[in-house]
């Protein structure tokens, strides 16, 4: 029954979310841009997925906050919660759907939705990942957000996405310090390069900007004069990433003979 959920994982285990809201007809009228106050609380959770499903996901979300608000309690709490994220997702209010979803991870991490609210924080994040450019907090709250189902939530069959969906965050950070550390390096401050290029070595050695961080710390060091640091970086690329474009450039760089 999954397939036709949010995030379209697996089938089993969530059933219950749209057989409990779709074998059975509404009970209660509703009005076009929200439900009836007079809707009972099982009637209100039948009519929010429906709503959800015919993509009307503001007037979902609207049923649903008013479910979880009234019936804190209510046997189908967990799904309601799941939804309102998914609702907020559907509509590009991916800060809204992180702490919906996270507060179902959060707060109630042994719900069989847990993981699936968890992975739901990690897309949320990485909707709002920007342009390399700019400011990459919500990047690193993305990796962070599929680290901790990596961490908490396993086994689970969201592990896949959440892995990919890390990795992916993790490559962006990675080509941003990158970039900065050009930056310094092209403007000749070559100390502040090293930091940023040390860095992604030691935090991201398996981005796919590596064989350019090696490339251009072995300049570097060379501008510096850190001979013995030179000959070692670009011995290790040479050795991890020879067939790469980078290794080529500074394959046959000359470097003065030192001790």
């Amino acid at each position: 029954m999954r397939s036709q959920r949010f995030f379209q994982p697996g089938a089993a285990r969530t059933a219950g979310i749209w057989a409990a809201a779709c074998a059975v007809a509404l009970a209660a009228a509703c009005s076009a841009h929200g439900p009836s106050q007079e809707m009972a609380p099982d009637d209100l959770f039948r009519w929010s997925v429906e709503t959800f499903e015919e993509g009307d996901y503001g007037s979902a979300a609207k049923g649903l906050r008013e479910l979880l608000l009234e019936e804190p309690l209510h046997p189908k709490v967990d799904s309601a919660q799941y939804l309102l994220g998914a609702a907020r997702f559907r509509n590009e209010k991916y800060v809204e759907a992180a702490e919906a979803f996270e507060r179902l991870a959060v707060n109630r991490p042994g719900s069989p939705l847990a993981d699936d609210a968890q992975l739901g924080v990690c897309r949320s994040y990485w909707s709002l990942s920007p342009d390399l450019p700019l400011d990459q907090s919500y990047t690193r709250d993305a990796r962070d957000a599929c680290q901790r189902l990596l961490d908490y939530y396993t086994p689970s069959p969201m592990e896949g996405r959440a892995r990919a969906l890390r990795d992916s965050a993790r490559h962006k950070l990675a080509a941003k310090q990158y970039r900065i550390a050009r930056w310094y390096f092209d403007h000749g401050a070559y100390q502040s390069a090293n930091i940023y290029l040390e860095d992604v070595l030691d935090q991201h050695p398996e981005a796919p900007v590596v064989p350019d961080v090696m490339a251009t710390l072995f300049r570097s060091y060379r501008e510096l004069g850190f001979d013995r640091e030179a000959r070692s970086i670009r011995e290790r690329l040479l050795e991890e990433h020879g067939d790469s474009q980078a290794a080529g450039e500074v394959r046959d760089l000359e470097l003065p003979t030192s001790s």
